[in-house]
């Protein structure tokens, strides 16, 4: 069994409160809506989540990751900003009135640090915590790390991605430089306990070697920097401040430089090993259904600009190698198959333009460990509404008249929860059909919103080979 952990638990889809608070800063939580749980139930004191802020009556809105504190009243930090109605990576000042807070149904899955290996059973299933394709874990006591491939119940795939961990031992910045003695977790501090240091290099690296590295004391800011053998993949993260939750690195000999493979709240987070470290996302044109890489990060487009293209096979890897890919255009689509050595753990993925989706190549095929859908996407309004869960888990539409939604590609394994929001339109009263076999909380099915222009938002999640756990997120929201 699990040791405690920062994943997701057990009712992760139906938690959510209210808050009164404004301003910027941590939110005061008013409790458990009905038939809902509250963040310390899902989430567990001290423990790290993604969620949502959206202003009732008010066009504020903020997606940020926070760490949850049973107190009176229960809390929930703001850390990390990701998005919001104030732009990306703006705190949003709240005004006054009622806000909801949910978790988001893909919220962050920090790396699991503990003291034993993960198990077949460390699955998806809720038994000892929920656990999703992508999830990292860090066993200190067998000097093991391992990223989650397949979340199957009872038969779990961890892939071994180390060779063995040191124990856990602090070292001290000197001269902007630190020397590891072999892969372990370092716990890192500043020279003469200075209140910020900058850390330039890491020695004593070796090639493949991964380390796993945090702050030693969070009143002291560690400095990472790009000054020495420490790469980002990115211009805008030259700098960073070290902290408390692990950030995993992997050393690659041939070029002498540490690359950030995933880091936890705070850290620099989606990055990826480069086998040649390049400095800009460079474009590949599939060509029969195949793309050769020339580095870790690349945007995909389609052959001759077609509608949609498939991508089969990804050639140029080594084993070992971690990749980021998006889509170059919004308006042609690449779709992930497994008709050549690319493998993801449910449905077809399609590349976003937003977000990366993040691969594991394991030195015969790569695995899709993290598929991040570009926020909501618009479904087209007509008589029947269709939701293909293959191209995203978000989705909104536009009530122009009274609905039948419908799904597409609802694999039975799908386990993953899906959102749907739907906006009444400027006459209002619209009413839907909702697609068969849900269950929903509270055994009522819910009224929509009647008034023009508001939104109301539903999460769902497969229970069965052809049911689904309805809950009913929010109503009322303003457009």
């Amino acid at each position: 069994m699990a040791a405690p952990h920062t994943s997701i638990k057990p009712g992760l889809v139906r938690c959510h409160e209210t808050t009164t608070t404004t301003g910027t800063g941590t939110l005061n939580l008013d409790g458990a809506n009905s038939n809902h749980v509250s963040f310390v139930t899902a989430v567990g004191t001290t423990n790290t989540c993604e969620f949502i802020i959206q202003h009732q009556s008010a066009a504020e809105w903020e997606r940020s990751i926070g760490v949850v504190t049973d107190a009176t009243p229960d809390t929930l930090s703001r850390v990390t900003v990701l998005d919001g109605s104030g732009g990306v990576g703006t705190a949003v000042s709240f005004a006054a009135g009622t806000k909801d807070v949910f978790i988001t149904p893909n919220s962050t899955v920090q790396p699991v640090v503990t003291t034993v290996a993960p198990a077949v059973t460390d699955d998806n299933d809720g038994t000892n915590g929920v656990f999703l394709p992508g999830q990292l874990w860090v066993d200190t006591t067998n000097d093991r790390c391992y990223v989650l491939i397949d979340d199957t119940n009872g038969a779990a795939k961890w892939h071994e991605i180390t060779t063995g961990f040191n124990a856990s031992s602090e070292l001290t910045v000197a001269s902007g430089a630190v020397t590891v003695t072999g892969a372990g977790l370092y716990r890192i501090d500043t020279q003469a306990d200075a209140a910020t240091d900058p850390l330039d290099t890491i020695s004593g690296g070796t090639d493949g070697m991964i380390i796993a590295i945090v702050a030693e004391n969070a009143a002291r800011d560690v400095m990472l920097t790009d000054n020495g053998n420490i790469q980002y993949p990115h211009d805008d993260m030259n700098q960073r401040v070290l902290s408390t939750s692990p950030m995993l690195m992997v050393y690659h000999g041939s070029v002498s430089k540490w690359q950030i493979v995933a880091a936890g709240p705070g850290q620099p987070r989606a990055l990826m090993i480069d086998h040649n470290f390049s400095e800009s996302d460079e474009e590949l044109t599939i060509a029969t259904g195949a793309v050769t890489l020339s580095g870790g990060v690349h945007t995909i487009d389609t052959e001759s600009d077609a509608a949609t293209d498939d991508l089969d096979t990804i050639n140029g890897a080594f084993k070992g190698m971690f990749l980021l890919l998006k889509a170059a255009n919004s308006a042609r689509e690449v779709v992930l198959t497994d008709a050549g050595n690319i493998r993801a753990a449910v449905g077809t993925p399609i590349l976003g333009t937003e977000h990366y989706t993040m691969m594991y190549y394991d030195g015969t095929n790569w695995l899709i460990v993290g598929n991040r859908p570009a926020g909501y996407r618009a479904a087209a309004d007509s008589a029947t509404v269709t939701f293909d869960l293959d191209e995203s888990r978000l989705w909104e539409v536009t009530l122009g008249g009274n609905r039948t939604l419908a799904l597409a590609n609802e694999a039975a394994a799908d386990t993953q929860p899906f959102m749907i929001a739907l906006e009444q339109d400027a006459t209002g009263s619209r009413t839907v059909t909702w697609f068969a076999g849900i269950e929903w909380s509270g055994g009522t099915v819910p009224t929509l919103t009647t008034t023009a222009s508001k939104t109301d938002v539903f999460v769902f999640v497969r229970r069965g080979s052809a049911d689904f756990m309805g809950f009913e997120l929010g109503l009322n929201y303003s457009a």
